[in-house]
């Protein structure tokens, strides 16, 4: 299983996160997002490689997400999200049970948008 993985991207970094994020791997994780946020203002995160996903990491997205955005900064997902995390977020209730943000928070798993393909 590969460790999460970044690059740099455009103005800011790109965090690559893929396979199954348990919560084993919640700690390489959370490093990984702390070093990509310590110097910039802006982090994507790609998840389209998921192909499973803890509970417990996305409790860890959401914190991460919530903290940047109280230090003036901003950590979004890739909105090409896998079928992992999909089913993931429906079964933790984060989405409604179509799979459809409810709430502009909720869009934060889909880039900012209301689901996956772009719907509000």
């Amino acid at each position: 299983m590969p460790a999460p993985e970044s690059e740099i991207v455009g103005r800011g970094p790109r965090v690559a996160l893929d396979g199954d994020l348990d919560l084993r791997r919640a700690r390489d994780v959370r490093a990984l997002l702390q070093d990509a946020l310590a110097d910039r203002a802006a982090v994507e995160v790609d998840v389209s490689g998921l192909t499973g996903i803890d509970v417990g990491v996305l409790q860890l997205l959401i914190s991460a997400r919530k903290s940047a955005e109280h230090n003036g900064m901003k950590l979004s997902l890739d909105a090409r999200s896998s079928t992992a995390l999909q089913a993931a977020l429906v079964s933790a209730g984060l989405v409604g049970p179509d799979g459809n943000a409810r709430t502009p928070e909720e869009a934060f798993w889909f880039g900012g948008k209301g689901s996956e393909n772009g719907r509000t």
